[in-house]
């Protein structure tokens, strides 16, 4: 007796998936049919790009993808917007030379080992950024000549050099309602 993949039940289908890799099943399955791309769709809404091969698959799916986790790789600003619709984006390792507007972008994490110093993301013109995390070995610093610019980040994790940072971060952050903040060199006056 001769069965098509079509006649199985997802469930027989999603543990044929736990033996192949992301890029295998959207290969084999995606775009097949209505049926499959939705047995299979939370193989396309996390991408973790940590080598060539997942990294191949953000043209392919990277209009499906809510989050994108980068690994240890450098993407270009170009690759990054492949995925226009996410919401989480995640830097591990790596150094972003900029971060692109993604006008759905919610949630930024930036885990890098020796620093991260840009600002610039938090005025991008078309930001909806509500949770920006960024852990660093070094702290971030804030620049006594900012911007005339607000950001409207409301959840911000972060590391500063020292308490006049924290007051030029809250005069440019003024909607924060929640702050993880760890200070290098605080000063107090007596």
């Amino acid at each position: 007796m001769a069965t098509r993949l079509e006649y199985l039940p997802d469930e027989i289908l999603l543990i044929i998936c736990q033996y192949l890799s992301q890029a295998e099943i959207i290969h084999a399955f995606l775009g097949l049919n209505y049926r499959l791309n939705c047995t299979i769709s939370h193989y396309t809404k996390l991408l973790i790009i940590n080598c060539e091969q997942t990294r191949k698959l953000l043209p392919i799916i990277g209009h499906y993808l809510n989050s994108l986790t980068i690994k240890q790789m450098n993407l270009s600003s170009d690759e990054i917007c492949l995925a226009l619709n996410i919401q989480e984006l995640t830097f591990i390792h790596t150094q972003p030379d900029t971060i692109p507007e993604l006008n759905n972008l919610t949630d930024l994490n930036i885990i890098t080992g020796p620093s991260f110093q840009s600002i610039d993301f938090l005025f991008s013109k078309t930001n909806n950024l509500h949770s920006v995390y960024i852990a660093s070995t070094s702290p971030l610093t804030i620049p006594i000549l900012v911007p005339k610019q607000i950001s409207t980040i409301k959840q911000l994790a972060v590391t500063l050099q020292s308490s006049e940072d924290f007051i030029r971060l809250l005069s440019l952050c003024p909607e924060l309602t929640c702050l993880n903040l760890i200070l290098q060199n605080c000063k107090l006056e007596k």
